[in-house]
């Protein structure tokens, strides 16, 4: 490790600079190149040699990259920038680190709640009717115009492009709200996508309570017809839905390997 408190100075090469900085040589000699970390000194054998204090300013250029600045952007801002302004930047570049942060972490959840899921969905018993009490869940509630072709892929990418022009780019669906009527004669009606980020759409809570449960895998075919078959097992045992429908199908991909196939839970509160 390189000491950091003696007397004389000590100077690196090229490489072991990158090596203190923990990336390339190649990635260290581009960025003198492109001007904006230029070496401490030159030396008489065209060495070029860096101070180790010099890996703060390394840090610096990675920060500015991850505020989306090029190294063209961080070559004029070095060459403009007072000490104010570089503060500005830091303090924005440390917000944008945090909000990466939040969306890894907001990423690990989504992927830890598929898996949860898919899990749930293969352990199930298919195309029997499940009634068990639920906990509360709450969910957000996103409605869109649908499209004229009524094709789910479709309505699906309004869907995306919706939460762009919003700036929720990252906010997938974790599935969608169904119509009781269409439940009840064995449609898929759906009315609107659902997402478990409360900061998108209409507060959807759905209290604790009895509730039916239908799994389902398979084509999308087959699903419409394994609707029907939930109609008349609602029916049959005597029950009666309390409100709209919900269909948890985000677990799909982990399961099915046709694109034509889809894996899901579907749940009703119900009552007697």
């Amino acid at each position: 490790m390189t000491n950091f408190s003696s007397k004389s100075e000590r100077l690196l090469k090229s490489g072991e600079f990158a090596e203190l900085c923990g990336t390339t040589k190649e990635t260290i000699l581009h960025f003198a190149r492109m001007g904006v970390l230029l070496p401490y000194r030159t030396e008489r054998n065209r060495y070029r040699v860096y101070r180790p204090e010099q890996l703060y300013d390394y840090e610096f250029i990675m920060l500015l990259q991850k505020t989306g600045a090029t190294l063209d952007d961080i070559r004029q801002l070095r060459g403009q920038m007072d000490a104010p302004s570089v503060i500005n930047h830091i303090e924005g570049g440390i917000e944008q680190l945090r909000l990466e942060a939040q969306h890894l972490l907001n990423l690990a959840n989504d992927f830890e709640q598929q898996v949860k899921e898919a899990k749930e969905i293969e352990a199930a018993p298919k195309a029997t009717l499940i009634v068990r009490e639920e906990p509360a869940l709450t969910l957000s509630c996103v409605t869109i115009d649908r499209p004229t072709e009524d094709h789910h892929l479709a309505w699906l990418r309004n869907y995306i492009a919706f939460m762009r022009d919003k700036g929720q780019r990252h906010v997938q669906p974790a599935g969608m709200l169904l119509k009781t009527e269409g439940l009840l004669t064995g449609r898929l009606m759906p009315l609107a996508f659902v997402t478990q980020d409360a900061k998108v759409g209409e507060s959807l809570v759905i209290p604790q309570g009895r509730a039916a449960l239908w799994y389902f895998s398979g084509t999308l075919n087959d699903f419409h017809q394994s609707l029907k078959a939930f109609a008349v097992a609602l029916e049959a045992s005597g029950l009666t839905p309390k409100r709209e429908a919900l269909i948890f199908d985000r677990a799909s991909y982990l399961i099915q390997q046709k694109m034509d196939e889809i894996a899901c839970k579907v749940m009703v509160p119900v009552e007697e």
